[in-house]
């Protein structure tokens, strides 16, 4: 920019993101106005599609195939649960009677 603009290299240049300006920088586009989207009207929100879920499936702990990705997702019984919590950044082992405790702060592997 300050080469294409004729201006020396020791030109001060300072970036100024949108929403951050400093009054400093608003005080020279007072008489500027902004375009408006959506004037007067209230906000566009997206639309969401809803999946079914075969939540009997869920509870029975066969895998269900993802019709979109074409992945298999599996409910975790057919394998081992470790936890480890993160102590002065080292992983120590959970006792199984604390599985399913997490508190607010600490780290957990799963």
């Amino acid at each position: 920019f300050v080469a294409t603009a004729g201006l020396p290299p020791t030109a001060p240049v300072k970036i100024v993101k949108e929403g951050t300006e400093p009054p400093l920088f608003k005080q020279a586009f007072h008489r500027w106005s902004a375009p408006v989207v959506n004037a007067g009207q209230p906000p566009v929100k997206p639309k969401r599609t809803k999946k079914a879920i075969d939540v009997s499936a869920m509870a029975a702990g066969t895998p269900v195939k993802d019709q979109d990705r074409g992945r298999t997702f599996d409910d975790g019984a057919s394998g081992d649960l470790t936890i480890w919590k993160i102590e002065k950044f080292d992983k120590v082992l959970l006792d199984q009677s604390n599985h399913g405790m997490f508190h607010a702060g600490d780290s957990y592997i799963v």
